[in-house]
C-alpha cells in the first residue's frame, strides 16, 4: 500500500517521464488500454459462459 506522499512522488516522476519521453508514454498507455480491453472481454466471456452453464445445466447433466 502506498502513502499519499509516495503517490505524489510517483505522480511527479510520471510527469517528468511524460515530458522527457512522450513517445514511450504514448506507447505504454496504448498497451495498457489494450490490456484493459482484453481483460474486460475475458470477464464478459467468463460471465456469458457461466450464465450459459447455469441456463443449460440440466441438459449438460442429462448428456453426461
Amino acid at each position: 500500500m502506498t502513502t499519499i506522499a509516495e503517490r505524489e512522488e510517483l505522480k511527479k516522476r510520471l510527469i517528468e517521464l511524460v515530458e522527457s519521453e512522450p513517445d514511450f508514454v504514448n506507447s505504454l498507455l496504448s498497451d495498457v488500454m489494450k490490456e484493459i480491453k482484453r481483460r474486460k472481454r475475458d470477464l464478459e466471456f467468463d460471465k456469458l459462459l457461466e450464465e450459459n452453464f447455469k441456463e443449460y445445466e440440466a441438459v449438460f447433466r442429462a448428456l453426461a
